[in-house]
Order: C-alpha cells, then structure tokens, then sequence
C-alpha cells in the first residue's frame, strides 16, 4: 500500500491535497452556513410570532375593555331602564354581541362597594351556572374532547364548563332605590368571531399553498374551546388538547412558550401565553403560531442557493487547482530531467527561472547556482586529477622501473654473498661469517620488499594478469612457499606444521598463490614468538569455497587493529621495530578477489589464523 501511494506522481498528490483541503472547506462553510441560515430564518420567525402574540393581547384586551365600556354604560343613569326594558338589553347584546347581562340585587346584609370603573377578568363558569344563565350557553359550551397526534394524553372527558370575557360593575338604580351587580360576559366557547378577528388583524388572511398561515386559539385549560386551527376533515379544531410539553410548560409551571410545536397536523412556531383569573389561577391559554414550512422552504432555498454557490466555486477552484498542479509539476519535472542530466556528468544544463511562482523561482536560481558551482568544482577536480594521474604514472613507472632494476643487481649481489657465506669463494673466519650472515638477512629483506612493490606496480597500473591452472594446491604451492622460509624458520626456532593434504585441485595462478603464501609465512616467521609453532590446515566446511588456514602463535591482533591488516602501507602499533613494507597483506587481497576468493583473518587465546578462501571449480 505505501509503495503504490509513493508511485502516485507528483501532480496527482499535489493535486489531491488541494482538492481534499477544498472539499474540508466547502463542508465547513456549508455545514456552518447551514447553521447560520436555520439560525436566522427561525430567529427572524421566533421574533415575528412574539410581535404577534403583544399584537393579539393587544386585541384580547380590546375586547376586554369594549365589555367594561359597556357594563359602564349600562350601570350608569338609565340603569333602571335597562332593567325593566328586556327589548333595549336584547339590543345591546346584539349590538356589542354580548352572551349574557345579570343584575343581582344585593342582599339585605351585602356590602355593596361604588366603584368608578368596572372590573372585568376571564375565568371559567360551570355548566350549572351557565344554564341559570341560558340553556343556549350551556349547549354552546358543550365541546366533545377529541384526541390527535402528539396531544397531551388524558382520560376522555367532554367539556361542559365555559370559557367567559366578563366585566363587573355596581348599580344603583334610582327609581327603586336598589343596588346590586351588573355582570357582562361573552362566551369564548365556539366563539370563532373573536380568534378570526385577531388572525385577520396579525396575518392578513394571508395563505400558502392553501393554508393560513397563521393561527390563533383560546384554550380552556388544554382544550381548544375557539380556534382557526383545521383537523384533516378541514373543521375547526374544537376540543382537541395542547401537547404534553406545551402543558407541563404553560399550565403546571404558569411559563409562557416560544419555540416550534405540532398543532393537530402541521409544525408552527408557536407562542403560548397563560391566561389568568383575577386570584391569578390560570384558566386558559392564548395561542399564535405561524406555519412552519415558509420558513423550512426559505431555509432550504437559502441552503440549495448555497450548496450551488459552493459548487462552483468549488469546481473553479478545482479547475485552478489542476493549474497550478499541472504549472508547478512542469516545473519539477525540468528540474527532475535537469537532476538527471547532471547526473549523466553534464553539469551545461540550466533551468527556467521564470516560473510565475516566487518559491519555485528561488528554487531555480539556487539550482542553477548549484549546477554552475558543480561545474566549477568538476573542472577543478578534473585539472587535479589530470595532474594526480600524472604523478602517479610517474610514481608507477618510477617503482616498475627502480624496481626491476635493483632485482637484477640484488639477484647478482645476493648469489655472490651466499657464494662467499657457504665457502665457495674460499675459506672466511667465523668474524667474517657473522658479518656475512648480517648483509645475507638484509638483502633477503631488500630482496622481498623489491618483489613486494614490483607486484604492486603490476597491481596498480592494472597488469595483473591471472593464468589458472588446476593445481594440487598441497604440493605445487604449500609445500614450495614452506621451503621458501625452513631456514628463517629455523634460525628463529619456529616449528612449521604442514597438515594440508596432498591431491586438493584448485583452479588458481601458481605464481599469484605462492606470493600469497609466501606473504603469510613471511609474516608468520617474522611476527611470530621463537618457539612458537606455523601450523597449516585444510578445512571443509561444505560450502563452494576450499578453506585453508595459516595459524601461527604470536600476540592475538585486537578487533580494532584487524580494520588495518589489509590497507596499502598499514603497519600495525607495536611491529615498528620489525622490518616490513606495509603492502604484503594488500597484495594479498587483491589477489585473492582477482581469483574471486577471500582472505580473512581471526584471532584465537594465542596466536592468529588467516584464512584463504578459494572458490571450488575444476575450470
């Protein structure tokens, strides 16, 4: 998974993060947006129904004051008239379109108190009152509870009591010299008259999709006693009930409600005020609500008109997007194919800087300042290197030629001291003998240093030539590198142990394998302890590689000082004393990889084991 995301191209990731933060974008602003929108539609809905429900008390109270205005007129001068003349109260009631006017006269006993002004208050009057009033009220009174969804849940119960608007005057009437109580009242019961007034005043019969938009209701307790609230069956909601929480709300805690309700079949936002008795017990509820789906249509509009700005925007950022992506990948690309021409050594090339994007320019330059200081450098590198070449062609030829040289002069040298050391050339005294021996050990060490730097010449300019043969590596290698160091061995007493059997063919160069071993019992001989042993073995480890191992007793080489064995003029701590050239070991590596083989080196309690590694093959 994570190496198809890396092989997405460049473009593509740029492009997709600019298309992901755009898209975490677009869903923040709308989600927001959203919010912001549904906010202020029913903010501004929530605050229009709190004008109209101030608007419809405005008109409760009007009404209210119309029956003081009345039962002030009525309880005034011609108070007598009005009680003996039933045609004149007949027309009061329909001209003001009053339920009911009662004087009582006052008891023997009673207390009547003048008042200037009436009192008026609405409260609820009980079925048996009603009917001392007038069998029609009672019977307009009557409403059949009706259950709808979301209402408050309660036992079936019809209602029988009635919901009055009523004033309450004092009367003095002259002619008889009575006094009593005037009382005016208008019946809420199924009086549309007075919530179709209010409607009309607030919404302005105002519709949508048919409906009204608005709706108003008295209620007796949580039963709708007059309202324009419709059933499904398109009749007056008479006698159904306020939901549970608009109750809880409103009639048990006496709190006004201002929030969205379902009202028998449709979702308003609603304002539920209590309506209260001169004790302040409450009595009833005055209801204003207005239809919730405008505002859901003009929230979803407003949403709709949104989400399409959003789109395009989003779709032209998209579309911008791409262009940058594409502009700034064109760019990376040049400077990729740039990197790459570079790496193919041709450090000519350069890079736009006119890119139209500040940061890439200042990529450019530094690129191309790059590019120039690389070039710079090359050619530097290229002058010296010339001259290094040279010098170490000359160093070369100098060590090939020196080298060759002295060989033939010390080969002469050497055979003419042995002549005189074993008596050849005449008779020497044991003075003279020992003198002899001390320029013999010199030229012997002359001798394998100038073979020594003759075979890194070879190495170093390259001539190292392999001719491989199958060899018996026992007897046409060990054993003759062996008789190469038996003397120097024995004027040091250093026994050498030959456990290499004889008849193990290996496909090597006879002259290349005996300066290796010669190299290793050289080191043997000269760093080993007196005493000591050169123990050589053959080991099998059943792998594609003949293992045969140089052990010798001497001080154990740390794991820090074998990082040194095979460097060119490495010498290690402590041997400064022995006479050496630093190369044999490297001569030795080089050719062991030129055979595609290995020499390693391990350290045992009491001496050190050099491993040659020769792979198997007859070919």
């Amino acid at each position: 998974m994570k190496n198809r995301i890396r092989q997405i191209p460049f473009k593509v990731r740029l492009f997709l993060s600019f298309l992901l933060v755009i898209i975490i974008i677009g869903i923040l602003i709308f989600t927001y947006g959203s919010f912001f929108i549904s906010d202020n539609v029913y903010g501004r809905a929530q605050r229009e129904v709190a004008r109209n429900i101030n608007s419809a008390w405005n008109e409760y109270n009007n009404e209210v004051e119309n029956l003081k205005t009345v039962a002030d007129f009525v309880s005034g001068a011609h108070c007598s008239e009005y009680r003996t003349n039933k045609a004149l109260l007949s027309k009061i009631k329909e001209k003001y379109k009053i339920d009911y006017i009662v004087f009582t006269p006052a008891m023997p006993d009673e207390k009547i108190t003048e008042s200037t002004r009436p009192r008026a208050e609405t409260r609820i009057i009980p079925v048996k009152e009603l009917k001392e009033l007038n069998n029609n009220l009672s019977d307009r009174a009557f409403i059949k509870s009706k259950e709808t969804e979301m209402a408050k849940k309660i036992p079936a119960s019809d209602l029988k009591d009635g919901l009055v608007m009523e004033a309450t005057a004092s009367y003095f009437d002259v002619k008889k010299q009575e006094k009593g109580t005037l009382k005016i009242g208008k019946l809420l019961n199924r009086n549309s008259e007075i919530v179709d007034k209010i409607n009309s005043i607030i919404f302005e019969d105002q519709k949508y999709r048919g409906k009204s938009i608005g709706t108003v209701t008295l209620f007796l307790k949580d039963i709708r006693v007059a309202t324009n609230v419709l059933t499904f069956d398109g009749e007056r909601a008479i006698g159904t009930h306020i939901s549970e929480k608009v109750y809880d709300e409103v009639i048990t805690k006496g709190n006004k409600w201002r929030d969205r309700a379902f009202v028998v079949k449709e979702w308003y936002i609603t304002a539920y005020d209590p309506i209260k008795d001169s004790k302040g017990n409450i009595v009833g509820i005055l209801y204003i609500g207005r239809l919730e789906a405008p505002f859901v249509e003009i929230r979803d509009l407003m949403r709709r008109d949104l989400l399409i700005l959003l789109l395009i925007s989003t779709l032209l950022f998209i579309i911008i997007s791409y262009w940058i992506s594409i502009a700034i990948d064109r760019h990376f690309r040049q400077m990729t194919a740039a990197v790459k021409q570079i790496a193919n050594n041709d450090l000519n090339v350069r890079v736009s800087k006119d890119t139209g994007i500040t940061e890439l320019n200042i990529l450019a330059e530094a690129f191309n300042a790059m590019a120039m200081a690389l070039n710079e450098d090359r050619r530097e590198i290229l002058e010296a290197n010339e001259k290094l070449n040279a010098a170490n062609k000359n160093y070369l030829d100098m060590v090939g030629f020196v080298s060759h040289q002295l060989k033939g002069i010390l080969g002469s040298i050497v055979m003419n001291i042995y002549s005189i050391k074993e008596g050849f050339l005449g008779e020497i005294n044991e003075k003279q003998k020992k003198a002899i021996d001390s320029v013999a050990r010199i030229l012997d060490y002359f001798e394998s240093m100038v073979k020594n730097y003759l075979d890194l010449s070879r190495i170093e300019k390259r001539e190292l030539e392999i001719k491989s043969s199958l060899l018996d590596f026992g007897e046409d290698v060990v054993k003759i590198a062996i008789q190469h160091f038996e003397k120097q061995a024995q004027e040091r007493d250093i026994r050498i142990e030959n456990n290499i059997p004889s008849g193990i063919k290996v496909f090597v160069d006879k002259g290349l394998m005996l300066i290796v071993c010669d190299n290793l019992l050289s080191n043997a001989v000269k760093y080993g302890v007196k005493n000591g042993s050169i123990v050589l073995s053959y080991e099998d480890p059943g792998d594609e590689y003949f293992r045969f191992v140089f052990y010798n007793d001497s001080d154990p080489i740390s794991a820090v000082k074998q990082d040194m064995l095979f460097k060119k003029f490495s010498r290690l701590p402590g041997t400064e004393k022995i006479k050496g050239s630093g190369i044999g070991l490297y001569i030795s590596r080089e050719i062991m990889e030129k055979h595609e083989g290995k020499i390693t080196h391990e350290s045992t309690n009491k001496g050190n084991r050099f491993i040659l590694l020769i792979r198997k093959r007859s070919t």
